[in-house]
This record gives C-alpha cells, structure tokens and sequence, in this order.
C-alpha cells in the first residue's frame, strides 16, 4: 500500500466518496477482498483518516467489514484470512460470517445472492449503513440480466444507488466507476485483491456477460457502459414517478393489518390494476413477480368464488390469500398430520398451536351464553 494519497484520481475518488456518505457514521462494508471492495476499503479508510478528505463528513467514520464465506470455493478461508489482514492494516474491525447456500428454483448465483445478504442484514448494528462496491459494469450486467428476463421498467432500473435495506439503508457509492477506473486508484495506491477463479466460469449469466459479451459492444461502441447506465436511470425515473402518482390510491387500498383491498381494483384498467398490485407485493418485501404470477393473483385469487380457498405460492415461503374482499400475503405453514388430536383444557383460554400454526382464543360473545370459540 502506497502513501500517495495526493494523487489527483485518488483525491477524486475520495471525494466523491465522502460527499456520499456524509450524512452517516456507523459504516459496514461488504468486503470480499475483489478489486472493487478493496478500493471502497482503502478509499473508506484514507477519509476517516485524513482530514482534507472527511471534510464534507458531519461525523468521525466508525467502519466494520464483513467478509462472507459461502463455502463454494477451496480458497474461501484463505480469502478470508487476507481479508482480515487488509483491515487489520487499516484499524478496522473485521468479521467472517458463514451462510449456508440452499438452491431450490434458483441459480446457485441467485441463491448464494440471498444468503450473502440476509447474512449482511443480521449482520447490521445500531444505526449502521451498509456499503457495497458494485461499479458501471454491474450496472450494466443487471439491465442486460433483466432485459433478458423480460422485466419491465422496474427491473431494467438495475441498482439503485441507494435503497432502504431491511430498515436500514444500502449505499452502492462506486456505481458511477468502471472497473478501469477502479483498477487506476488501486495501482496508484499499491493495493492487493483476490482475483476469484470462478470469475472465468462462462457457467455463470454475468461472467458470460462480462467476458463473452461486453467487450465486443466497447470495442464498437466504447460508450456503452454510459449509455446503458443512463437507460437505467431514465427507467428508474419513470418508476419513481408512478410510486408518486399511485401512492395515494395504494395508501387508500392498503388495510391496517397490511393486505389490501382489491374491490376498487375491478373497475381499474389492466395496467393500472398491475402496477397497484406490484407495489403492494414490493412494500411487503416479496420478489417482483412474473407476469404470469400476478395474472394468477388476479383472476385465480381475488376474482375467485366467496366460498373458494383461493391461494397462490409467489415464492418458497410465503402465499397470497384472499378472505371476504381482502388480499393477505403471508407465510406457507407446515401442516399437522391428519391424525393429530390437540386437547384444548376448558380452564385455559388461550391454544398454542404446535408447528407455528397460531393461536386460538377462546371468547364470549355478549347477551349469549354459551361459549364459542374462532
């Protein structure tokens, strides 16, 4: 590491940088020990330390890194040791934390996605921030991704640079950098990062892309990256734009509880009625569904008969329900086996359910007697 922290493109960087974090303190990097994580790393590292740089900061920087061992590489614990070294360079505290990589429907890089994550979430404390280093390049491999999924303006916004993560914030602050530039800052400051052999894997859609596709489209059009990237912006502009335009009709349909009241959705056009219904499945955390899936909510679920037990599985974990003129999301529960009798004594009011399932409350109506129970 070298300790040319004049250089003008470091400077530069570091900037950038500070002005986009200057509003937090508590910072918690996803640090894989890749080129990107380490400049964000090293650039996270000369701000707090260096005043011409923390300027723009209201608060003294508190970093944390976490490294995520999947598992699915031999060298993941070696990279895991030179992770904790490169923080230990720097005075931050660092952590590995194991997942477990469970692949039902999804790829295995869709599956090792949810596990990093979730592990990244647990891992957040107090008012901490998350931090990821994806560049222009990711930018581009997500529109390329979900153009090739068929996904509509929300998905073709790619990633937002920042974005409310699991009650807290996730800030993507390289994403206007190439990996070029990115390569530029780490040769100026004599950094050292792990090149993952699973990087050259054509198996996997964004290594394809990135190694089979992208660079024909530069070499033709070197102004790709920029042009793409701004195609995501206009995209997420426009979806931006219906969040304000239907939230107050969301606002009105949304109940208490959460479900949502879909009889004003009837005499909705098709679009509209669609767009509603993505946004209340996205407050609610769940996936952005298919086309085919959201079709079937509509006229599987809620158009159902009164009498129907009408449902919808729109992942692994959770379904869509109506009861009487609302639609509720909520998880798939194991169910008891058909033989099972639970004994519910008379002096206690309140049943547990095993498994998850509930709780039954046994009440009294007034002006009757007897004792129901529902």
């Amino acid at each position: 590491m070298k300790n040319n922290t004049d250089d003008d493109q470091v400077q530069a960087l570091c900037s950038s940088l500070s002005a986009k974090i200057k509003n937090y303190q508590g910072l918690l990097i996803a640090f894989s020990g890749g080129l990107d994580s380490t400049v964000l790393l090293d650039a996270l590292y000369l701000i707090r330390n260096h005043k011409k740089f923390s300027r723009t900061c209201k608060n003294d920087l508190l970093l944390r890194a976490v490294y995520i061992n999947h598992g699915l590489s031999i060298h993941a614990d070696n990279w895991s040791v030179h992770c904790e070294n490169e923080c230990r360079r720097r005075e931050i505290e660092f952590s590995t934390k194991y997942v477990n990589i469970v692949v039902n429907s999804e790829s295995i890089e869709a599956a090792a996605r949810t596990a990093r994550y979730q592990a990244l979430a647990e891992n957040l404390v107090n008012d901490e921030i998350l931090l990821t280093a994806h560049n222009k390049e990711d930018q581009v491999e997500t529109l390329l991704l979900a153009l090739k999924r068929g996904s509509g303006p929300a998905g073709l916004a790619a990633m937002a640079e920042n974005y409310p993560f699991n009650g807290r914030l996730l800030l993507r602050p390289l994403l206007s950098y190439s990996r070029k530039e990115l390569e530029i800052y780490a040769n100026k400051r004599g950094l050292c990062w792990i090149e993952d052999d699973s990087n050259n894997n054509l198996r996997f859609d964004r290594n394809f892309l990135r190694i089979q596709i992208l660079p024909p489209l530069l070499q033709r059009w070197p102004r790709f990256l920029d042009t793409v990237v701004r195609s995501a912006q206009i995209c997420a502009e426009q979806e931006h734009l219906l969040d304000i335009l239907l939230a107050e009709t969301l606002a009105e349909l949304i109940q208490p509880d959460g479900s949502l009241k879909f009889t004003k959705l009837i005499m909705m056009s098709d679009i509209k009625r669609a767009a509603i219904l993505r946004r209340w499945l996205a407050s609610n955390g769940v996936k952005m569904p298919t086309r085919k899936q959201l079709a079937c909510i509509w006229q599987e679920v809620a158009l159902s008969r009164h009498d129907a037990v009408a449902k919808i599985h729109i992942n692994h974990h959770l379904q869509v329900r109506r009861f009487r003129e609302c639609l509720y999301i909520i998880p798939i529960l194991q169910q008891l086996p058909k033989k099972e009798i639970i004994f519910w004594p008379s002096k206690i009011n309140k049943l547990i359910l095993p498994i998850g399932l509930g709780t039954i409350i046994r009440s009294t109506i007034p002006n009757i007697k007897k004792n129901l129970t529902y």
